[in-house]
């Protein structure tokens, strides 16, 4: 099971990398990029968040249920499930395992670039390309 979950997050991170040469959405003015500067230290990556999930959510659901329903994940989950359903005293609510797998994946790549934005933020010599020196360095 374990090997699964590690396909899914590397089909996931395939899909991702493509995804990431699609547009990102536009900020079409200087004084949404100061908002960002001025802002918490997640800022941009909370626009982004938002921007993107339901199209990410999209793109990664497909390779994820390939991989999980491949490997035998799918499978398993639903097998253990029903058996749990015969437990009279248990209530368990349906839960959609694609789903979950790809807004846990969606939830730890917008932590990490949070934790980047943060260290980029606070620490110049995390700022490490000269588009970064320049946006953060008159801060």
């Amino acid at each position: 099971m374990r090997r699964s979950f590690s396909k899914s997050a590397q089909a996931a991170q395939a899909r991702r990398q493509r995804a990431s040469n699609s547009p990102i959405p536009p900020c079409r003015s200087v004084s949404v990029v100061r908002v960002f500067l001025k802002s918490t230290d997640t800022a941009a990556t909370d626009f982004f968040r938002e921007k993107t999930t339901p199209q990410l959510t999209v793109l990664f659901k497909p390779p994820v249920a390939k991989v999980m329903g491949g490997s035998g994940v799918t499978k398993q989950f639903k097998n253990f499930f029903a058996q749990i359903s015969k437990i009279p005293f248990l209530k368990v609510e349906k839960l959609d395992l694609e789903t979950y797998v790809v807004d846990r994946a969606l939830f730890g790549l917008f932590y990490v670039l949070g934790e980047e934005e943060t260290k980029i933020r606070r620490d110049p010599a995390a700022r490490i390309t000269a588009i970064l020196k320049e946006v953060f360095g008159g801060r």
